[in-house]
């Protein structure tokens, strides 16, 4: 096995609880002061949660808006008012089941649901969004039941 430096030489390794190797570019590393490398809260939800305190410029989907209210309004309203039209065009939607401490349960539906690209558009649009405007919110769980989608946009 070779060492990441050898393949990687802007890359630093690092190591994490549990003796699990890491390796962030050397141009990450400041960007990742304090992070934690975690197991997602919903048991089902395989992989691992990066949980870090440093966030990064989010794009914005749309015209910034104000959100006011309790979490799960501002969560609901940028659904509504960002990303929602953005997906639309796909035939998809996504809604808030619940908001469970700081993480936010979002269930995609329509031409989302089950399609291919949903769990990108979660993770990269959805996500990056909430997290970015929202800063109560510090994970997003996806609930979608991705097995029993009628018709996804491929």
């Amino acid at each position: 096995m070779t060492s990441p430096s050898s393949r990687w030489p802007n890359a630093m390794p690092t190591m994490c609880a549990g003796g699990l190797p890491v390796v962030v570019p050397a141009d990450s590393v400041d960007k990742l002061l304090g992070a934690t490398l975690d197991l997602p809260s919903n048991p089902d939800q395989g992989g691992l949660v990066l949980r870090n305190p440093n966030r990064p410029q989010v794009p914005q989907l749309g015209e910034p808006i104000e959100l006011t209210g309790t979490v799960e309004e501002k969560v609901r309203q940028l659904l509504d008012q960002q990303v929602n039209p953005a997906i639309a065009a796909h035939g998809g939607f996504a809604s808030l089941i619940k908001v469970e401490g700081p993480a936010a349960h979002i269930a995609m539906g329509g031409g989302c649901q089950g399609c291919a690209m949903s769990a990108l558009t979660l993770r990269e649009g959805i996500e990056s969004a909430i997290l970015g405007s929202i800063p109560e919110i510090t994970e997003v769980v996806d609930t979608t039941d991705h097995s029993s989608g009628e018709n996804p946009f491929y």
